[in-house]
């Protein structure tokens, strides 16, 4: 036992280690104990066509095989997301608009737009003091030298604006728990309430952009959620120079119950990207 002739001479096979469920069924081969008979099944070539049901792939060997192509459009899955795309911009009973969503200190949204100097946006909102030494309103910025554009309030209602690195800070009004209406415009940051105060920021006109996305309540800091907000976010329109790239709109979809913010540019729902839940007013 343990020894094969092979070309008139004799080879040991003491050290082999295959099995006879390990060599295909019908072929012969010599291993540790001597010659062998095979038993592993051949399943030849394997053909799957993907269904909801688990799919059991048997032991023994392929030689190959192929998982067919499947029309998605005939999926009962893929005609009720058609459905719900088709029907956002008329806000059915599936999504409900709402007067605002409201964050409480852990929630935000990322708009994936990125940085750039090109910006333009118009926001209402309301911020409740949490006394953290900043709330981010909308922005994002680079860790190092905090470059990146970005609105503030701090802990003494001061009014932030970091354009590039560039900060400007003031004060005019009071800004807690009363609804504000927000205008940036590239270089330029105005902030006003309904009683027509008005407070205006000017930083120096530069050309630049930075790889990261600008959060709304919260500050994108370097991919860092930070400086966190009790926000109430009644609208939001983001430019990139005069081309309209977002639209947020306060919306609950009735479907998943989540709260969030829709783009009409887009028809695409932007959830919570934070912990926690997202809560809204109905109109």
């Amino acid at each position: 036992m343990g020894i094969s002739f092979i070309n008139g001479g004799k080879k040991s096979t003491k050290d082999a280690t295959a099995k006879e469920d390990e060599i295909i069924f019908g072929k012969t081969a010599y291993i540790s104990t001597g010659k062998v008979i095979g038993k592993m099944l051949d399943n030849g070539e394997l053909n799957y066509t993907p269904k909801e049901e688990e799919q059991i792939i048997p032991k023994g060997y392929t030689s190959g095989g192929i998982i067919n192509a499947i029309d998605i459009t005939s999926l009962e899955e893929y005609k009720e997301c058609f459905n719900i795309v088709q029907q956002i911009s008329g806000f059915t009973d599936i999504f409900e608009k709402l007067e605002y969503i409201q964050t409480t200190g852990t929630q935000f949204i990322d708009t994936k737009v990125k940085i750039s100097s090109d910006l333009k946006i118009d926001m209402s909102f309301l911020c409740e003091n949490n006394n953290e030494s900043y709330q981010t309103v909308i922005g994002g910025r680079v860790n190092s030298g905090y470059k990146g554009l970005a609105f503030d309030i701090n802990n003494s209602g001061n009014f932030c604006f970091n354009y590039n690195g560039e900060i400007k800070e003031a004060r005019k009004f009071d800004v807690w728990n009363k609804k504000l209406n927000l205008n940036i415009n590239k270089n330029i940051l105005t902030i006003s309430d309904l009683e027509n105060n008005i407070q205006t920021l000017s930083a120096s006109p530069e050309i630049w952009n930075k790889d990261f996305n600008i959060y709304i309540s919260g500050l994108n800091n370097n991919g860092q959620f930070i400086c966190s907000t009790n926000l109430k976010i009644y609208y939001c329109k983001i430019y990139q120079e005069e081309n309209l790239i977002r639209d947020f709109i306060p919306i609950k979809n009735n479907l998943t119950k989540e709260i969030g913010l829709l783009d009409s540019v887009s028809n695409v729902f932007y959830g919570n990207a934070g912990s926690g839940y997202i809560i809204g007013k109905e109109l």
